[in-house]
């Protein structure tokens, strides 16, 4: 993994670890687009499988196959 995909990993758990869920995705989800490979696409999954995906409407669905 390149310096700035580790880079972004390590600030969306950092942000993760202090409770920010909606921070955590955005910087998985940026960390994704800009650096597609295994470890990233694998952080993002992990956080809809364990997170599931928040609705516009403030509910949380369950995103286990988006995860997987």
């Amino acid at each position: 993994m390149g310096s700035e995909a580790a880079k972004l990993n390590a600030e969306a758990l950092e942000i993760l670890s202090q409770g920010n869920f909606i921070g955590a995705k955005r910087k998985f989800q940026i960390n994704a687009k800009k650096h597609p490979g295994h470890q990233t696409f694998n952080n993002l999954g992990q956080y809809y499988f364990t997170e599931g995906l928040e609705m516009k409407n403030g509910k949380v669905r369950n995103a286990d196959t988006l995860g997987i």
